[in-house]
């Protein structure tokens, strides 16, 4: 009887704390996986952007439309999420930015040297051009998340040399799934060097797709240089 006893004891005490556990990481659990609310993430976003003096949203449903995305209804988050996303953007805001902003002023730098400044409003193209090839070539080069591009026509000039002749247009290729990406609007493109080398430069904003949800990151501007050389 008394070995039974015991036994009991034993089982009840192990039930106990059992139980004693099963209260304590009950609702740390239930917090964990909470649901946030939308002001709680606009409260997020607003003091990373008054930290870091950036821009940063989620886009609107005008944005994404503008951008050809489509419109979707971001899946709820919860607490660890939110902290996951905070992490995340304050990365971004701490590393990425500061790149962002250096390659437009590189780019500015660059556009200032050999005097272009006309490169931002219209794509020039000079009344001597010499004849055609048959087709246009399409060149790119890789860019910051992202691929710059541009179809114009090779020639030759007097000396049978290769030159870049008409310029058709510029373009942007982006991978919107991609974590971080590029999108210039309207690039533009220049003859430079003797008409030896392209030049793109293309305007627009960064972009971030987390866990399905596209953030605007920040605005400015790349630059490429694409030689005749490599298409000849």
């Amino acid at each position: 009887m008394k070995h039974l006893t015991k036994s009991i004891g034993k089982c009840l005490s192990l039930m106990l704390a059992l139980i004693m556990c099963m209260s304590l990481s009950i609702p740390a659990f239930a917090t964990e996986e909470r649901i946030v609310s939308d002001e709680e993430i606009a409260a997020v976003l607003d003091k990373l952007n008054a930290e870091y003096h950036t821009n940063i949203h989620a886009l609107s449903a005008a944005e994404l439309t503008q951008l050809g995305l489509p419109v979707t209804n971001p899946e709820p988050m919860t607490v660890s999420e939110l902290a996951e996303l905070e992490n995340t953007l304050r990365n971004i805001a701490e590393t990425q930015i500061p790149q962002f902003k250096r390659n437009t002023q590189e780019a500015f730098i660059a556009i200032a040297n050999i005097g272009m400044y006309n490169l931002l409003s219209k794509i020039p193209n000079s009344d001597d051009i010499l004849p055609l090839a048959t087709n246009p070539v399409t060149a790119t080069k890789e860019i910051e998340y992202a691929v710059a591009g541009a179809v114009a026509y090779i020639s030759e000039n007097l000396f049978g040399k290769s030159i870049w002749g008409e310029i058709q247009r510029g373009f942007c290729i982006t991978d919107t799934e991609q974590s971080t990406w590029f999108r210039a609007t309207n690039p533009t493109v220049t003859r430079i060097e003797s008409n030896s080398t392209l030049y793109w430069v293309g305007t627009g904003s960064y972009y971030s797709n987390i866990n399905g949800t596209q953030y605007y990151l920040y605005s400015g501007t790349q630059y490429a240089s694409m030689y005749v050389s490599d298409y000849d």
